[in-house]
């Protein structure tokens, strides 16, 4: 992908910030009960006239509460390491930390390309492009920034690519002697 192959950059993305919407819900909607189970005991001990009984009652949940606040961070290397680009010529990405895969997809190879967008997605403005090349196996992009956008530039691209104009077959007209299309008399 340099100026040396005269291939431009087309649309070049990393991962959406929704990416963190996910861990960051689950953890409050856990947390929730928790918080009411306390604010319950709390209340019961008032009652009962035990007011220092269940003060270390938040210790059993502090600690686990600030592992769980850890559970989003462990998503900001994959959010920092996400990128997909789009070129005249292929698709390049590379994703993950841990797990990384990366690669090259020319789009020539390209059949299909599909676009799914789950409500939070089309909320947040995220959404998962699939590309599928000729050996069937799928590509799942997800959480695109404006996944509606990439995917009409990578439908743009595939068809600037597979365009008859673009073959030398389609530059050469044909012979005009030839005997196949004329009638037979």
């Amino acid at each position: 992908m340099n100026a040396a192959d005269g291939e431009q950059i087309l649309l070049k993305q990393k991962a959406h910030w929704g990416i963190f919407v996910l861990p960051c819900l689950a953890i409050v909607l856990t947390a929730l009960p928790f918080l009411a189970y306390i604010l319950f005991l709390e209340k019961l001990a008032t009652m009962l006239n035990l007011p220092g009984a269940f003060r270390l009652a938040w210790l059993w949940f502090v600690i686990p509460g600030l592992f769980c606040l850890l559970i989003p961070l462990a998503f900001v290397p994959a959010y920092l390491s996400y990128e997909v680009t789009l070129t005249q010529q292929r698709i390049k990405f590379r994703i993950g930390v841990f797990s990384r895969r990366s690669g090259e997809i020319p789009l020539q190879k390209v059949e299909s390309i599909f676009l799914v967008e789950p409500l939070l997605g089309r909320l947040l403005g995220y959404g998962t492009v699939v590309v599928v090349g000729t050996g069937g196996t799928p590509l799942a992009l997800t959480y695109l920034p404006h996944a509606q956008v990439f995917h009409f530039e990578l439908q743009r691209a595939v068809q600037g690519i597979s365009s008859p104009r673009n073959t030398e077959e389609a530059r050469t007209p044909p012979p005009e002697e030839d005997s196949r299309y004329m009638p037979k008399g």
